[in-house]
Parts: C-alpha cells; sequence; structure tokens
C-alpha cells in the first residue's frame, strides 16, 4: 500500500497535475475519496493496534477492496465521461469478464484455503 501511494504521488507530480486533484470537481473529489479511504486509511490502520483484531483486519479490507473498486469506477465513468463528454456504459461482454475475473478470484483463494492451513482451524474429524 506504501508503494502504491508513493506511486501515485510519483505520478502526479511527474505529470505536474496536482492543480486538478485540488479542482474541486467530481472527479478530484472522488479520486481524493479514492485516496484516502482506499489507500491512507488501510496504511493507517495496519500501522496502528487496529491490525491485530479481525474487526480491523476487515475494516482494512473492506476499504482496501473498496478503494479498488472505486479507482476502476473513477476510471471507467467519470474519467471518461469527463474525457468525452459523453455518458459510457459498459457492454454484457465487459461485465461478463469482470464477473469472471472476480470468480477466479473467489474460486482461487477458497482452493488456497481449502488445500493449506491457511486459517489455521482444527481438523474436522467424521465419524
Amino acid at each position: 500500500m506504501i508503494l502504491y501511494l508513493v506511486l501515485k504521488i510519483f505520478d502526479l507530480s511527474n505529470r505536474n497535475v496536482w492543480n486538478l486533484v485540488f479542482a474541486g470537481n467530481l472527479e478530484a473529489n472522488l479520486f481524493l475519496v479514492e485516496l484516502v479511504l482506499g489507500v491512507i486509511v488501510p496504511i493507517l490502520i495496519v500501522f496502528s493496534g487496529m491490525s491485530a483484531s479481525r474487526s480491523g483486519l476487515f475494516i482494512y479490507g473492506l476499504l482496501v477492496s473498496s478503494g479498488v473498486i472505486l479507482n476502476r469506477m473513477n476510471v471507467v465513468f467519470t474519467g471518461m465521461s469527463g474525457s468525452t463528454a459523453g455518458s459510457y456504459f459498459p457492454s454484457i461482454w465487459e461485465w461478463s469478464v469482470s464477473i469472471g475475473l472476480i470468480a477466479i478470484g473467489v474460486l482461487a483463494y477458497c482452493f488456497i484455503v481449502e488445500n493449506f492451513r491457511i486459517l489455521g482451524h482444527d481438523d474436522h474429524h467424521t465419524a
């Protein structure tokens, strides 16, 4: 997360677009929400005592996931509509690919948790 934040800051500085970040329009405000809630707050959670609790880790995961989703929405919807002065909505094929990628991620997670001792739960014995 820190590397991602450093790369974001480097990108904004390299392109000299800090004025756009604080422009006060919809794109700038959504970008700031994405950066604060999706990157900075999770970094603070990691370096606080919250990272040692289940609720802190849940909030961390929720914020990071929401930040990624908001990033994609900012790029696709607000960024494209602002640059083309039109509207955009993904086709059924774009939805299918996105849902398929999420399903693959969930299945990979389930496979790893079930086949490797990740969560540290007790063995279940059947009679």
